[in-house]
């Protein structure tokens, strides 16, 4: 293997409960195939989210209509 091989790799543990935000052109197409993979690394149930993924507190919850029940 080519040293510019190895130090292109990325190592990535993903495990259960993880967040994997993929891109909003991601090929739809492919979720079975990912979904087959993620099931093989015992790193299910995770949860996949196709596009911008945004962290929001509770009062920008609340001004969204999503209260706590």
């Amino acid at each position: 293997m080519s040293k510019q091989l190895i130090d292109s790799l990325t190592v990535h543990r993903i495990q259960p409960n993880d967040v994997l935000v993929l891109p909003d052109d991601f090929d739809r197409d492919q979720l079975e195939e990912l979904s087959k993979a993620l099931h093989q690394l015992k790193a299910t149930p995770c949860l996949v989210v196709i596009g911008g993924l945004q962290q929001l507190d509770e009062s920008d919850m609340n001004a969204l209509g999503w209260y706590r029940k």
